[in-house]
Parts: C-alpha cells; structure tokens; sequence
C-alpha cells in the first residue's frame, strides 16, 4: 500500500531529521563499487518496473491528484510511469520559429506493468497550451522513449520503441499540432534486416536538418546481449553488444538511404558495448553531431558538415587506449570519464558544445573480484560535477562548470544524510548530471542540469534517506567562454520535490523554458532506487533569460593544439579559445597562439574576466608505435560511373619527415591528396616518426539520379527567341 503522510507530517519528519542528524561528509570520499551492477544498469537500462519499492509520499489523505500541489511552474500533464531516461535527455521538447511549442514524454496512466505505456503529446499554439493532460498515447500499442521533430514542411515526426512488437514506430501527421496521427512500423528496416540478431534496436533519438529541412537523422542502439535481470536477447552487431546505429531519410522520414550503420569512431575498434540513452544528436542545416558517453571509454564527438554523408571524430574526453574495459590494465590514479548523461548543441557558426555528467574513479587493483563476480573498483561521488567542452578547445580538453552546489555555506564538508549512500541513484551518479543545452540567436548558451540538494538551515532537502535533486539552470554569454553561478529553477516549495529529467529546446529565444519531472520522492518507481507506483507531473517552467545570474563565476582556460610533435615539425598552440584580453606565453610571446617546434612544458597566462589564470600543457614525442589521428575527406561524395573527378584529402597530426602516405594499399608516398574518376571505397594509411600507422576509409558513391530544371519563356511567337 502507498504510504501517505500529510504535508504537517513530512514537516515534523525533517524536523526531526535535522535535529537529531549531523552529516557531514568528506568531499574526497571514495567508496568501492561492484562494476557488474553499474554494466547491468548501464547495458541493459529500464524499461520495466523494479521487483522491489520503498513507498512514494503524497500530499494529503486522499492519494489523490498531485498536480495541485506543484508550485514551480505550469502542470502540464501527469503520468504513473516516471522513467523518463536511463542516462541522457531525450529530444522530446522543441520552440519552433513561429512561436509555437511542441513536447512529448513517456506516459502511462496505470500502475505497473503500466500496459497502456506511450507518448503524452503536448502543443502550445504561441499563446497558450492547446493540447495539455493527455489521458492516452497516441501510438497503437504500449511504445517509450519517444523523440519529436518537426520538417520544414512542418511534418510532425515522433519516433519512440515498441516493447510489443519489439521495433521502432515513426508516427506522424502533415501539420504540427492538428490532424490525425498515421504509424509506421520499422521505419528503417532494422527489424527486417535483423540488425543485432533480432532487429529490435531501442531507445532512439532523432534530429531534423538538411539545407531543405526534410533530413531526419536518427540513431539507436541495436538489443543488448542477455543479462541476468533483462529480457534482452540481441547478439554482436558489428563486433558491438548495443551498437550505435545510424540511419537517414532525407524526405522527412519517407524513404532511408543510410540505414543501421555503425559509423567510424563508434565502431568494434574503440568500443566493445554502448549503453542505453548514452548518447545525443542534434543537427543545424547540413552540420550534424553526435556524441556518445561512456563510463569506462571515450566521450566522442561526431561532426558532419555535409547532412551525414561523412563524419569527422572528435573527443571531448579521451581514455589512455581504445576499446577499454574496465579490468584491462591498472588505473593507479584517479581518472574522470563521463557518466552516461550529456547533450550536445550547435550554435549559428557551426561550432559544437557538449556538456556531461563527470565520472570519477580508480582500479589500482585489477584482480579483487565481489561476491557476486563482479569487478571491484573505487569511485568518488562527490568529486564529479558538470563537464564543458566545444569543438575549438580540441581533443580531450574538457574544462569543469559545476562542481557540488554549496547550500549550507560549509564549502568543506557536505550535509548529506547517509553521505555516499544519500545521493539518490538514478544510474548515473554524479552530484550534477542530466544536462539539456540550447543556444539563441547571439550565441549564447543555456543549460539546465540535474542537481543533488544539500540540506541547509532553512530546508532539509532529503526524505531521511535519500536527498532531492532540482533543475538548476546556467548561461554563457560568450560562446562558453564565461559562465554565471547556476540558478534553481524549481525551489519555490517546501524543498520535499523532486525535480528531474528537464528538457530545453535546442532554440532559446526571449525566456529559458524548460519541462521537467516533479513528484514528492526521491528516485523512481522504476530504476535503481525504486518507491511504489504514484502520480508524477510534467511541469513547464519559463523565465526571462535576463533573469539568470550574468556573473563572473566561471571563466574556462584552455590550450588547444595537438601535444605530439614529431621532429622537424611545428604545432599550433593556441590559448585563443579562452576569450581573455591579453595573453602571455613562457616563452615571451604575447599572442593568443604561437608556434612550438621542440617538446616541453609550455604555459599561458590568460587574462580573463575572473582575473588571471594560468594554463600549462606539455608537448611530447608520440608514443612508439602510436599511429597519428587522421581525418579522410572528399569534395564530392557521389561520382558518376566515368567522365567526373574528385579529390580526397587526408587531415593530419604531426607525422615527421619520415612519415608518409599509402593511398588504396599503392606505394608509399608524400602527397595527403589522391584523385579518383569512379566511384567505390578507397583508404589511405598514414605513417608517423614514431612508426605508427593509422588508416582510414571513404565511400564514394555513384551518381543515382540528375535532375534537370528547363527555364525559359513558355510561349514563342513567330521570329522571337527565347533565353
């Protein structure tokens, strides 16, 4: 039976908490964990109930609506089913340019098994919220995870999984907002193809793009191997357990040129398995990014310029190898990897901005096993926090925003009931995670982030085991250069809500609106922390973007530049990504960037709105046998069968004057171009000074059609000419 206090109980509950209750913890307390359970969470992630609830509290005597009781913002709808992400944030909230809004979660109005499970739709008409409380899906059968676009022909496209028939379902109808929905099953063909075995591929997400606005790009990860507490039953697809797949349908969801791929930079050569919801996509015209996070591998950054004919692979944050598990080899000092939750956005120039959940671990010992086989590990909860990076800051130079937000005014411990085993456990565990990202028309940026809440002198945050998380919010109105203090969005109650899972809309205009999850509990009714059934709301929060904090309180510094130097050659460095107003380099120069020809530690100081900061990086000989990061292009990506030519080019890191090239398995060479006239597949393999070698593949593909356009003058009278 749900356990039901009135709200004069929950006060004399923290009442008592607080008095009888000091919990002070140590920031740098470690806690050794059993990987087997984060690799089951992560592999497999939720999508049915637990067998096991605490109770979920509730306003009043009656269990009845919990709507009412909401005092952050506008109630948009309800549903007994609380999962909305096992890691990232869906693309389930968007702000159209004509002022109208569209929105979407996973609902269901019955307790578990939650049977009638699937999209509550949500539209605002761009003066108020016509469709709100929706009391059934719009999909046939039970469906979750939806994500929402809309073309520019203004077709509305939801795609989400189906545990019924065990596939993906587009949904959509010809006007955002109005009109019938129409299903289609398998919109890609993964289920026909058998993609992973099975063809169930699951937890989708979906951006639209493309210079005419009808491109949607999606990408789901196909069934996970079986694991005990899942009823998954996929194999390997590509060498992968929960491979990343991509597919493309360049008229707004009709037909699909690029289906189920396993793209370079996500493939069986750096990782072994992904996990469900790690991942996130958006896309502005022809640019597209992805960007993948894992616990115990890369975060990578994908980026096309081209509407995803080719892919450029980046790294906002790299591991010491590729393809790691976790037991490979000893991690003596403390690493930070990102913990399964980000998002990532492109801004008006075409640069991209990703924001993640830090991880932060240690595995000195590689042969300690649990009781229940699983690698043992340490991890350090209180030294995570929210990860920054953008794509000219360079490979693996992420910077820290957010650390633990001090409540108490006691920066050196924190006052979590339980200490480590206070933090409520959504599977991803860092103090500051879940972010959702936006950019407006100046370039700012705007993100709202899930945040752990430490009791205070005035409100107790915690239900005396676990504490609440609220959505805090934070601005950059440089380009991520300076960042104000985080702003709560959700604490205008009695500090006994829970609010997670906030959804912003990649386009901010005038007003910060996001959509969020609220109810009185800690944790989920379905997940790792587990309470019984109850409603939650969705609730719409909207402030004017002036109104967040515009302080100095964090400036990011940053060299970027590749570190590895070969002989002979020179490498960039350059401190120009921090935004300061004057520069000063170790070596005397005072530019934002210099030159470097010789290995060593190199340093910066920045002048930046925060004062001055210093940056130091060191510049080092590649590793033996270290191949060089390469980037192969084309300026065309279709040829026809004869009479046409294009170019390929290979981007590089430094090589050396031994280094060299091998275009499709030739003789070595000197030129980074080589010239084709028909299409196919063709590599090039590029050599370094430290004999390493790294290879990479292009597929050109033929010319399927030429449209032609005949202009002129329609009628001709006799002795006239036509142009």
């Amino acid at each position: 039976m749900k356990k039901i206090l009135s709200l004069a109980a929950l006060m004399g509950l923290w009442s008592a908490i607080a008095f009888s209750q000091s919990n002070n913890t140590d920031p740098k307390m470690g806690v050794v964990s059993d990987a087997s359970e984060v690799i089951r969470l992560d592999r497999i992630g939720s999508d049915q109930s637990s067998s096991t609830a605490t109770s979920q509290m509730s306003y009043g005597n009656s269990g009845g609506s919990r709507a009412s009781a909401s005092k952050n913002g506008l109630v948009l709808g309800k549903s007994n089913y609380d999962l909305q992400s096992n890691s990232s944030i869906d693309d389930r909230f968007i702000r159209n340019s004509d002022g109208t809004m569209c929105a979407v979660y996973t609902m269901a109005q019955s307790n578990d098994p939650y049977n009638d499970r699937g999209t509550g739709y949500l539209y605002y008409s761009g003066n108020k919220w016509t469709i709100s409380n929706p009391s059934a899906r719009i999909e046939p059968e039970r469906i979750g995870w939806p994500s929402i676009g809309i073309t520019k022909s203004n077709k509305e496209i939801i795609i989400s999984h189906s545990t019924a028939s065990d596939q993906l379902i587009l949904t959509h109808r010809a006007a955002k907002g109005a009109g019938p929905w129409k299903t289609v099953f398998d919109p890609n063909g993964a289920k026909a193809a058998k993609v992973g075995g099975t063809g169930y591929t699951l937890w989708p997400r979906m951006a639209i793009g493309g210079k005419k606005g009808e491109t949607v790009h999606l990408i789901a990860i196909s069934e996970p191997l079986p694991v005990t507490g899942s009823s998954f039953n996929g194999s390997l697809y590509k060498g992968i357990d929960g491979a990343i797949c991509y597919s493309r349908s360049k008229d707004g969801g009709v037909t699909w040129d690029k289906k189920s791929v396993v793209l370079k930079g996500l493939d069986s050569t750096m990782y072994s398995d992904f996990n469900a919801d790690s991942y996130a996509i958006h896309a502005k015209g022809d640019v597209v990014a992805i960007v993948v996070f894992h616990r115990f591998n890369h975060t990578t950054v994908l980026k096309s310029t081209d509407d995803g004919n080719t892919w450029k692979v980046m790294y906002a944050l790299k591991m010491p190898s590729d393809k790691y598990t976790l037991g490979d080899y000893p991690i003596m000092d403390t690493i930070q990897t990102a913990d399964n939750t980000g998002d990532v956005v492109i801004d008006d120039n075409g640069e991209v901005h990703v924001m993640f959940g830090a991880w932060t671990w240690t595995d000195p010992d590689t042969s300690d096993r649990a009781a229940s086989g699983g690698h043992q590990y340490t991890t350090f909860p209180f030294m995570n926090g929210l990860n920054y990076w953008k794509e000219s800051y360079g490979d693996g130079n992420f910077r820290r925003l957010v650390d633990f937000i001090d409540q108490d005014g006691n920066t050196g411990n924190f006052n979590i009931v339980g200490g480590i085993n206070g933090l409520t456990n959504y599977g991803a565990k860092s103090v500051n995670g879940y972010p959702s990202m936006g950019v407006d028309a100046t370039g700012a940026i705007y993100a709202t982030f899930m945040g752990i809440m430490e009791s205070s002198g005035t409100k107790m945050y915690n239900d005396g085991t676990n504490h609440y998380r609220h959505q805090f919010v934070i601005k950059s109105m440089d380009g991520g250069c300076t960042w104000g203090s985080p702003m709560d969005l959700t604490d205008e109650g009695n500090g006994f809500e829970e609010c997670v899972y906030g959804a912003m809309p990649p386009m901010v205009d005038d007003s910060v609106r996001v959509i969020y999850m609220e109810d009185l509990s800690p944790g989920t009714a379905v997940g790792p922390i587990a309470h019984s059934d109850g409603v939650n709301e969705m609730v719409y929060v909207s402030v004017s973007k002036h109104v967040l904090p515009n302080d100095t309180n964090k400036c990011l510094v940053v060299i970027a530049g590749d570190l590895n130097l070969c002989a002979g050659d020179s490498i960039w460095l350059d401190a120009g990504p921090s935004c300061g107003s004057a520069y000063k380099w170790n070596t005397g120069a005072t530019t934002a960037g210099i030159w470097v020809k010789t290995t060593g530690k190199y340093s910066c100081e920045v002048t930046t709105l925060c004062g001055k900061i210093t940056q130091e990086v060191e510049v080092v000989q590649p590793t033996s046998g270290q191949g060089p990061k390469i980037n192969l292009t084309s300026d065309l990506t279709e040829l026809c069968p004869s009479g046409s030519q294009t170019t390929l080019r290979v981007s590089h890191n430094s090589i050396g004057s031994t280094g060299f090239y091998r275009w499709n398995g030739g003789s070595q060479s000197l030129v980074d171009t080589f010239n084709i006239t028909v299409p196919g597949t063709y590599n090039v393999e590029v050599s370094n000074c430290a004999n390493g070698k790294s290879t990479a593949t292009i597929v050109i593909a033929p010319v399927t059609a030429a449209i032609a356009t005949v202009t002129g003058d329609q009628f001709l009278c006799t002795g006239d000419t036509s142009a």
